[in-house]
């Protein structure tokens, strides 16, 4: 060897694209002691694995290939989208939804999160174990999987090592602290369940050398058509420590940071999208890798500077979301809601549309699936999102008089004046003006959308609880989201 280095090969898995070993994994035979020391390493999320200490080892001892388990050439095949159309299709296709009640986003109301943390990762290792996590809501993510590494030392033998990894994400509403304009992420990282293993002068290598490491740390890739170009470290990231000091204490935290202007509408919405993944280096100092790293799943991120976000969160202008699910809000049905009127009508234009007004047999309102969704229209993005907002009110309001006769002389049964309420949204793209021909609609989206008059009390909460969850959940101008009413 050149330099008198003994050559190290690493492995690497990227999670999101290297399928979950077979059901009946392809066997090799068992790992011989080595002349030379060689270091192979690798990552898995198969769940058959993940959490149950010792099987990676196991299925080593029992000749189970390497490559099944996250290592070689094959686990190199890791997808990161360099375009944001390469991000939506990942997005699109992961699978994943989260919903909120409606009656969280009441006026007044103070949101409260349920706690993500690395004991609510643990009780959901199904859900995390996904290739590409679990992204449980636009602020929580995490994954969980197996790292793991083995060596045969001069002398002979051989050592093994592995350790359940959970990685926490967590998107941010506001400014980073120290800042008044760039946003961040934050993430959790924690090296779990440790388990060694060895013969002859390999024995127990991993845990006893004193310079034996693991680096572990969150990387960030930027898309290439992103508004902005910044998706750098902030005060910290990760962890490159002896394995004896990771004994002592698994975790680790990192900070992601996207530099930003003053939110204003001069500005944009100063979008960054980026992917963001795990990297984990098992390593002895003094031997070459080659290559340096395995990773775990990735998964996509959103830094904006949104200035027309309003409201209770006027003062969170910039934020950060996991990306790579489908949000749902969710409408009550119950009598005492405070907008039955207006869950009943979004039901029926959703589960029977062909019997809402205005008429057509083969009425599609989108909005229900997560295949079909709403996308969300800010009217204060620009003048001609301005006039597509009135447009979709003012089209709405000639469908309820085409088809409910003196319905503004009407009092609903609450006792309060009648309003036209409208299936999708005004504050949507695929509200009732987007069969114009200025919008591109045509004869398609005739008379696809809802409108039924109903209590003005009743479709005011409705709007008002909407608009909250717009803010609250950074959904931006163009976003797709979902309704349900349940």
């Amino acid at each position: 060897m050149e330099h008198g280095l003994r050559r190290v090969l690493i492995a690497v898995s990227g999670g999101l694209i290297l399928a979950a070993a077979s059901i009946n994994p392809t066997v090799a035979a068992p790992m011989e002691p080595q002349g030379e020391t060689t270091v192979i390493q690798g990552y898995t999320t198969d769940p058959r694995y993940v959490g149950n200490p010792g099987a990676v080892l196991d299925a080593l001892e029992r000749g189970v290939s390497p490559e099944e388990l996250g290592a070689g050439k094959a686990g190199q095949r890791h997808e990161l989208p360099r375009t944001e159309a390469e991000a939506r299709r990942m997005r699109e296709n992961s699978g994943q939804s989260y919903a909120v009640e409606a009656d969280d986003y009441r006026p007044g109301v103070e949101v409260q999160e349920d706690p993500h943390n690395f004991e609510t990762c643990l009780k959901n290792r199904d859900k995390a174990t996904a290739p590409g996590g679990w992204v449980r809501s636009h602020f929580a993510w995490c994954q969980a999987g197996t790292a793991w590494a083995q060596v045969s030392p001069p002398g002979g033998g051989l050592a093994r090592v592995e350790a359940d990894i959970y990685l926490v994400g967590y998107g941010k509403q506001g400014p980073v602290p120290g800042s008044s304009t760039d946003r961040y992420l934050e993430f959790q990282m924690r090296a779990h369940e440790w388990r060694f293993r060895g013969i002859g002068s390999g024995a127990r290598l991993w845990e006893t050398h004193p310079e034996a490491q693991l680096d572990m740390r969150i990387e960030c890739i930027p898309t290439d058509d992103s508004d902005w170009d910044s998706c750098e470290d902030g005060d910290r990231n990760g962890r490159n420590d002896t394995i004896q000091n990771w004994l002592s204490s698994g975790w680790a935290e990192a900070q992601l940071v996207s530099e930003a202007k003053t939110p204003r509408k001069g500005h944009g919405q100063q979008i960054q999208r980026a992917t963001v993944y795990g990297k984990f280096v098992f390593s002895i100092p003094g031997f070459e890798t080659d290559p340096d790293q395995s990773t775990s799943g990735s998964t996509s991120i959103r830094f904006d500077s949104a200035w027309y976000i309003t409201g209770t969160a006027g003062a969170k202008k910039q934020g950060s979301i996991f990306e790579s699910v489908d949000p749902f809000l969710a409408y009550s049905n119950a009598a005492d809601s405070g907008y039955k009127k207006v869950a009943d009508h979004i039901a029926k234009a959703l589960n029977d549309p062909g019997s809402t007004m205005p008429p057509r047999s083969d009425k599609k309102i989108p909005g229900g699936a997560a295949t079909f969704p709403n996308h969300r229209l800010a009217p204060s993005v620009s003048s001609d999102h301005r006039k597509r907002y009135r447009a979709n009110r003012y089209d709405k309001g000639l469908a309820c008089d085409a088809h409910f006769e003196d319905w503004k002389d009407e009092v609903d049964d609450d006792g309060a004046e009648k309003e036209c309420d409208e299936f999708p949204f005004a504050s949507t793209y695929e509200g009732a003006a987007r069969a114009r021909p200025e919008y591109s609609g045509g004869n398609d989206y005739v008379n696809w959308f809802s409108v039924q008059p109903l209590s003005r009390t009743q479709n005011g909460l409705a709007g008002r609880i909407l608009g909250k969850w717009y803010n609250d959940d950074r959904i931006l101008d163009s976003d797709a989201f979902h309704i349900k009413v349940r």
